[in-house]
């Protein structure tokens, strides 16, 4: 009878479960889309905007000043919509409206910029593709966009 003996030469590394550091890579281009303008009944009018997930810029421009607002919304028609009518307890929506319309009153433009593709997230030497229907990834995109903007001699609305 002969005898088999199994050796583990080198000891396995042990699964990683938490990362030490934080190397990510997201790149996405703004796209503009139109722009905001007053309809006939005083009220936003947004451009035609896909019902997607995505990342918006306004550019709030006047003569002597610019500023941004950068949000993000799994449905961008829907989101738009909520600018157009804010409802009472939304204060965002009520804030953005006001400033919007009395900007435009005033003879100012608002452009706006989408971003709904992105290439891949890179994580490290890993790529892995990722949608903007995933909310982590499209608050990713918004944070660093508005880090971005504050580069800029760009006044930022985000609070």
């Amino acid at each position: 009878m002969e005898e088999v003996s199994f050796v583990r030469i080198t000891e396995p590394a042990p699964p990683t479960i938490f990362g030490a550091s934080i190397a990510t890579s997201l790149t996405a281009e703004w796209l503009p889309s139109g722009e905001v303008k007053l309809s006939q009944d005083g009220k936003l009018a947004f451009p035609d905007v896909p019902r997607e997930a995505g990342v918006y810029r306004f550019r709030i421009t006047a003569e002597e000043t610019s500023r941004s607002y950068i949000g993000e919304s799994v449905n961008l028609r829907g989101r738009f919509s909520s600018y157009r009518n804010p409802g009472p307890t939304q204060a965002t929506n009520l804030r953005l409206n006001a400033l919007m319309l009395e900007h435009l009153e005033g003879g100012g433009a608002i452009g706006l910029d989408l971003i709904t593709q992105i290439g891949a997230l890179t994580q490290g030497d890993s790529k892995q593709e990722r949608s903007l229907s995933d909310k982590a990834v499209r608050r990713l995109l918004e944070q660093a966009a508005i880090v971005a903007d504050e580069a800029t001699e760009t006044e930022p609305l985000n609070l």
